[in-house]
């Protein structure tokens, strides 16, 4: 039996999971799945991957038979997690998260770094490779089913940085729709809804009080890649598939890196407690079950202002998110609202578009009715890039302060997810 084999067989045997017990599973239907459909992460944890399709550079697409052990392993893990009522880590990656968004891949690992009385628990061992995680394709239909499951449970406990897009692509992407339970978005343990600490700049801080730590481990940076935006910002796939290794290392390295910061972070740096995270994360749950298009409607009003004073790629990216947002409603919301609010997001809508109109022609930006996202064009991302280089150097030229620049963020927007909105529940 393969290492990786070996590891979910353990899992599984400590979970005292339902019949047929994991020691009497035949070795050939737990080895086939696991060890042609896993990835190791880099702090050597076990990820078993749920798709049909390929989506990994290293793992070949699986066969029907394969594919059907493979859920039902998966299946078997969140009993036993569901039965234990653990704790999860969660993350999610995808295009544009939030209204207009599309989530394509979810990471998820149970963890011990929170009890279920909602304490932290400072002597939780880290790294912990003996636990397993899933690594879900939401593209397809088991993949989504398999989301739903976990993220809809009242008996798992969910930990997110960051978990405003996530929540808002869960609930209103049209292949989705998963209203999520006992979510706690860990960002808002440390920061306030209007001002959030991003991942990466609360890892540096780590790293300066405790750089002991961070020698004894081995995880990818939380490093920008400013392809991604630029890609964003040009309504194009900022990722494609099959996802390279370096993608999906990095990926799963979020659940260790949010496991490090609550683990390591010094109490002083907390502005609330985990239960207090817990109830602002239900208050975004429930914003997000009712009134949608009033709550998008203010933040679209609030950020319009804002993107007066935006310039270069900023500029850029809020104009396509915009138009993204805009979109969605149209399509999913117009029809569920009384008219009177619907007649004012009309007009809210085409002052929105006749500002945008401009910034989205220049890009060549068009979002389509099913809000696809153009394939990646590199050549395109580096006109884009080039251009806004010339940009900024001619607004310093001409005195400005920094333009379309952009701090540290790693891959996706992580630094400034739930930062840009600025104000409450925030849509990406």
């Amino acid at each position: 039996m393969s290492s990786l084999a070996s590891s979910l067989a353990e899992s599984l045997e400590k979970l005292s999971l339902a019949s047929p017990p994991a020691s009497t599973v035949d070795d050939k239907l737990l080895a086939s799945p696991v060890a042609q459909q896993s990835v190791v992460s880099p702090l050597g944890t076990s990820f078993l991957l749920l798709s049909s399709t390929h989506i990994i550079e290293s793992i070949s697409a699986p066969s029907t038979l394969n594919f059907s052990d493979v859920c039902l392993h998966a299946d078997t893990l969140i009993d036993g997690w569901i039965t234990s009522d653990e704790v999860i880590l969660a993350d999610f990656e995808g295009e544009n998260m939030g209204f207009g968004g599309e989530l394509k891949l979810a990471q998820f690992m149970p963890t011990k770094c929170i009890n279920n009385l909602l304490e932290i628990n400072q002597s939780y061992p880290l790294p912990e490779p003996s636990k397993v995680g899933l690594l879900v394709n939401a593209s397809c239909p088991a993949g989504r089913a398999l989301i739903k499951r976990i993220m809809s449970s009242a008996s798992l406990t969910k930990l997110i940085w960051g978990a405003d897009g996530d929540l808002t692509s869960l609930r209103h992407q049209s292949d989705l729709g998963i209203s999520s339970t006992n979510v706690i978005d860990v960002q808002l343990l440390f920061s306030n809804p209007g001002k959030r600490l991003g991942m990466a700049r609360a890892l540096d801080a780590l790293k300066e009080l405790k750089p002991a730590l961070f020698a004894s481990i081995s995880l990818p940076e939380k490093e920008f890649d400013p392809t991604y935006y630029l890609a964003s910002a040009l309504n194009m796939e900022s990722t494609t598939t099959p996802y390279t290794t370096s993608f999906v290392d990095y990926s799963m390295s979020d659940l260790h890196r949010i496991e490090l910061l609550l683990l390591h972070l010094p109490a002083t740096m907390q502005m609330r407690s985990v239960k207090e995270a817990m109830e602002l994360t239900a208050n975004d749950v429930e914003l997000l079950e009712s009134g949608t298009l009033g709550v998008l409607c203010t933040w679209l009003a609030t950020e319009g202002e804002y993107y007066k004073r935006k310039f270069g790629q900023k500029k850029s990216e809020k104009a396509t998110q915009f138009a993204r947002a805009i979109k969605h409603a149209e399509i999913e919301f117009f029809g569920e609202q009384d008219e009177e609010k619907i007649a004012a997001a009309k007009v809210q809508f085409g002052e929105l578009k006749t500002m945008l109109a401009e910034e989205l022609a220049r890009l060549g930006v068009v979002v389509p009715d099913d809000l696809g996202f153009a394939p990646r064009n590199e050549e395109r991302i580096e006109a884009e890039r080039r251009r806004n280089a010339e940009r900024e150097l001619l607004f310093q030229a001409r005195g400005g302060g920094r333009g379309g620049g952009r701090g540290r963020g790693g891959r996706g927007g992580r630094e400034g997810r739930g930062g840009r909105g600025g104000r409450g529940l925030v849509f990406y």
